[in-house]
């Protein structure tokens, strides 16, 4: 089924649920079956079935929208933290530079 026309497999990383549109969905059954649970397995079975279908296509279209929302925050955490680190290394690498200068000049 993913190998035919259009379809593509895309990873995720591991360990990241804000990430996995599923989970967002889940969390729509795992809530609505919390909400409305009376303690059977009849009751139980129902509810999940009523749960299943609150998960819509329009669940799963917000549920993807809202992951792409955190995976652009990592990216701009991310690229803030390379700025920093970059500047952190022009700061050292300048201060090696003039410390090798110093060295050389005085003979350390």
């Amino acid at each position: 089924m993913c190998c035919q026309p259009g379809h593509q497999i895309l990873r995720t990383p591991a360990y990241h649920p804000e990430l996995q549109s599923i989970e967002i969905c889940w969390g729509v059954v795992k809530n609505h079956v919390a909400r409305n649970c009376n303690f059977t397995l009849k009751g139980l079975e129902k509810q999940i079935e009523l749960g299943f279908q609150k998960v819509t296509p329009e669940t799963c279209h917000k549920a993807f929208e809202k992951c792409k929302t955190f995976e652009k925050s990592f990216w701009y955490q991310d690229d803030i933290g390379d700025e920093v680190a970059f500047k952190r290394r022009d700061y050292t690498m300048k201060n090696l530079e003039c410390y090798f200068l110093i060295c050389e000049d005085s003979s350390c």
